[in-house]
């Protein structure tokens, strides 16, 4: 039997007393509980979040962090999935590359396993950040990022994830992103593609998913050949399982302009067959 607790974490940045520089990582009183019986879960969600501006000196260009990270029985998923959320957030990092500061940045994100100590430590980094960005701001512009983690439920004995983002640094529009994680528990690692798709597939995969992606541009009246010019199809690694085959989730600007929005290509069971490897059909 496996238990899963989440823990439900939202911070309003500003010039609030009562937040610390290093905000401390712990579980929050009311946590999003998961029990897995026999192969099924029984789902509860109850989650303590709060969009307001708590802080009444904060003027509209407050920065706004909203967050939630998660604790189960596995540090090594806790640690995909926090770093994950943390990457988000990240998004207003500015050290220069290669700098003592951008290095133990990119050692965080590098450890297998992250303790709570240093999750603090670079939530506290962040903070900092969105700080500079909305003292930055001009107007009435917000900063406002948030991250949230999810829990699929599992595709055979496969656990499977989403994080899902959104960012506002200023601009005409802010980015959405939603990322995919598919655990394998016995190899304690998260699958890749290309741990799933059969040797020498790959080119078959790419043409299969080009060819739908082609159709969903002649059908908004696009010429796939033109887009092609300035928009490189690729496979992309954000993919999961379900029920009726596989999902591949392109973010936005990956191979099209932001107007498209996410891009959702699939494969069947019939096409997963001849692509993908029999133990994950």
């Amino acid at each position: 039997m496996r238990y899963w607790q989440w823990a439900a974490m939202c911070v309003v940045l500003g010039m609030m007393t009562a937040c610390a520089d290093k905000p401390q990582v712990q579980m929050a009183a009311d946590v999003i509980k998961t029990k897995e019986q026999n192969q099924s879960f029984a789902w509860q969600n109850k989650i303590i979040s709060s969009k307001d501006n708590i802080n009444q000196k904060c003027t509209n260009q407050c920065p706004q962090m909203e967050y939630q990270l998660i604790s189960t029985p596995y540090a090594w998923i806790d640690s995909t999935i926090n770093k994950a959320v943390l990457s988000i957030l990240d998004s207003g990092e500015e050290s220069a590359e290669g700098s003592p500061a951008a290095k133990r940045i990119q050692d965080f994100y590098a450890k297998p396993v992250v303790s709570d100590d240093e999750l603090g430590e670079q939530l506290g980094r962040i903070k900092q950040n969105l700080d500079r960005l909305a003292k930055e701001a001009s107007g009435e512009q917000m900063v406002v990022v948030s991250a949230k983690p999810d829990f699929l439920g599992f595709y055979k004995d496969l656990p499977q994830m989403s994080v899902s983002g959104e960012i506002y640094l200023g601009g005409a529009h802010g980015m959405t992103s939603y990322f995919y994680y598919v655990f394998d528990l016995q190899a304690k690692r998260q699958l890749d593609l290309s741990d799933v798709v059969l040797p020498n597939q790959m080119p078959a995969l790419q043409q299969t998913l080009q060819a739908q992606f082609d159709a969903m541009l002649r059908s908004q009246g696009a010429d796939p050949a033109e887009h092609g010019q300035s928009w490189e199809f690729f496979v992309t690694r954000n993919f999961v399982f379900d029920k009726d085959g596989m999902e591949f989730l392109y973010q936005p600007y990956e191979i099209a302009p932001y107007v498209y929005g996410p891009i959702s290509l699939r494969l069947d069971k019939q096409q997963m067959r001849a692509l993908i490897k029999p133990q994950y059909l």
